[in-house]
């Protein structure tokens, strides 16, 4: 990783003056700049991830309703077939019994009769016919209805399962970037204290000679003047769920 780099420059500077120090602190500022470029893309893939999941959210809920009414139509195609299998029951085996008994020949008493009966289950087996021819035709629009219905719950399922392991590589990856950043800066701090340190132990010492070679321009031939790390900026990258600025 590039922050083993900062590590050996900052061993290398231990006894460095201020002017390496601040060479070292500048190499460790481009370090850090670097990584939260990397950081902002991050932060613009979370985003692109937000966006793939408030349109995942519309398509859910026209989905959801989708499935509601057919699922109703569904129950209703069923409650119809039923009712008519049912019907079917008793008007058919009445059918199958007058073409037992009024397929032969009789009287006039008896071609009466038949006749009658034949009268009130023809118009019958006529509309038992046209439901039917109903419910088939119902069945063929229900059919592919309910298997497109399917078939995006099955596309919808796959496009959660891709945004959800895009997310879970996107904070894979933004804990391995707030890792780095945090080594950084912590070395920047090290490095800041180390040379403190040693300039305030030289100046102590009442050698002012050493203390202008040990601080350099942190010393001004009398005051120690303590150096600190550049400002660090916030990391560019938000927390799940966290609303922009």
């Amino acid at each position: 990783m590039k922050y083993i780099a900062l590590l050996c420059l900052l061993s290398i500077s231990a006894f460095a003056d201020d002017s390496l120090v601040q060479g070292s602190l500048n190499g460790a500022a481009m370090m850090l700049r670097q990584a939260d470029a990397s950081g902002a893309a991050l932060g613009q893939a979370q985003l692109q991830i937000v966006d793939q999941g408030k349109v995942w959210q519309t398509k859910k809920a026209k989905y959801e309703a989708d499935n509601s009414a057919a699922i109703k139509e569904t129950a209703d195609y069923t409650a119809a077939l039923n009712r008519h299998q049912a019907w079917g029951e008793t008007l058919l085996p009445e059918i199958d019994r007058y073409n037992g008994q009024c397929s032969g020949t009789g009287d006039q008493s008896y071609v009466n009769q038949c006749n009658t009966w034949k009268g009130n289950l023809q118009p019958l087996q006529v509309r038992f016919n046209q439901e039917k021819s109903q419910i088939d035709a119902w069945k063929g629009q229900l059919t592919p209805k309910i298997s497109e219905v399917s078939q995006r719950h099955d596309s919808l399922q796959a496009e959660w399962n891709q945004m959800s392991n895009a997310a879970a590589e996107n904070q894979r990856q933004v804990l391995a970037y707030l890792a780095k950043r945090e080594q950084i800066i912590r070395e920047m701090q090290l490095l800041v204290d180390g040379f403190n340190q040693r300039c305030a132990l030289a100046a102590a010492g009442g050698n002012k000679e050493l203390a202008s070679e040990t601080c350099g321009e942190a010393f001004d031939g009398n005051t120690v003047h303590a150096i600190h790390i550049p400002d660090v900026p916030s990391p560019q990258w938000r927390a799940w769920g966290a609303s922009a600025n």
